[in-house]
C-alpha cells in the first residue's frame, strides 16, 4: 500500500456503537481464511442511525454485491466507506455531508456481512 492511499482508524462513533472488528487480521466470514481486515466494524442494533464521520461529498450511494448498501463520501483528506446498511442509503451521490449527518442506518447487507454492523474505512491521501 503506497503512502498516498494510507487508511486510518476513524474516531469511534458515540453510544450505541460498540466496536466488534478492528483494523487487524482476522479470520474473513465468507472464505474462512485469515485476511487483513483494512476497515473498523461497529456494532449496533438495526436501523440505529449512521452518521457521517468526516465531511464531503458522497461519490456513491447504491448496493455493492460484498458491501450491500454503501456510500462512498470523498473528504478533504481521501475517501470514506460506510457498509452494510439496512435499505437505500439515505445519502444520494453529489450530497455534501458534515460529520453527524446521516448518511443511513445500520444493517446486515451484503455477502461479507454477518452480524448488525457498519463497516467504516477511511482512505488519506
Amino acid at each position: 500500500m503506497t503512502d498516498r492511499y494510507r487508511p486510518y482508524v476513524p474516531p469511534k462513533p458515540t453510544r450505541p456503537f460498540a466496536r466488534s472488528s478492528g483494523y487487524v487480521p482476522r479470520i474473513h466470514p465468507v472464505l474462512h481464511k485469515e485476511r487483513f481486515h483494512a476497515g473498523v466494524d461497529y456494532a449496533a442494533p438495526q436501523g440505529t442511525p449512521i452518521p457521517a464521520q468526516a465531511p464531503g461529498e458522497i461519490v456513491y450511494s447504491g448496493f455493492n454485491e460484498g458491501y450491500g448498501n454503501t456510500v462512498i463520501v470523498k473528504t478533504t483528506n481521501g475517501y470514506g466507506l460506510y457498509a452494510h446498511m439496512d435499505g437505500p442509503p439515505q445519502a444520494r451521490m453529489g450530497d455534501r455531508i458534515w460529520p453527524g449527518d446521516i448518511i443511513g442506518h445500520v444493517g446486515n447487507t451484503g455477502i461479507f456481512s454477518r452480524e448488525t454492523t457498519c463497516t467504516i474505512r477511511l482512505f488519506r491521501r
